[in-house]
């Protein structure tokens, strides 16, 4: 079990299709095809806006990263509700930039991938960068950017 992480413009999704009940879901508009380097890593979901993590994977990156905060806060971290869908600002921008420049001083050898397990800063450094990119992607070139888990 783990999380569906996404994120970029907020969707909303009508099912009318029963007269009787109709339900309301919202998620992500997915974005495809990125072909930054740092984005293709070997998984099933390079260069799109979506992450699978488990939830100890998810919550062992936060931890190195420094973002539990970000994410678990009981009253702003992005994965306080799960699922949940929360809407990004720039307050978000600043907050994940300066983290990875922090991460990136600390670890300044760290390399994008997994293929090293006894540097668990490559792995991590994997999970910010598509973190980063697409949070910035997102406040650039959406309406209503959300980041959304599932």
């Amino acid at each position: 079990m783990g999380y569906n992480l996404e994120i970029g413009e907020l969707e909303i999704e009508f099912d009318t299709s029963d007269d009787r009940e109709s339900s309301l879901g919202l998620g992500v508009k997915i974005e495809k095809g990125r072909k930054e380097l740092f984005l293709n890593v070997g998984e099933p979901t390079d260069g799109m806006n979506i992450r699978w993590p488990s939830y100890s994977s998810w919550r062992n990156f936060a931890e190195h990263a420094g973002l539990e905060e970000f994410f678990f806060d009981d009253s702003k971290g992005l994965i306080r509700q799960h699922p949940g869908t929360f809407p990004l600002c720039e307050d978000h921008r600043v907050i994940i930039n300066q983290k990875y420049k922090d991460f990136k001083i600390k670890f300044p050898k760290s390399e994008a991938n997994y293929n090293n397990p006894t540097k668990p800063e490559n792995g991590t450094l994997v999970r910010f960068e598509w973190l980063k990119y697409w949070i910035n992607w997102a406040l650039d070139n959406c309406e209503k950017p959300v980041f959304y888990n599932s």
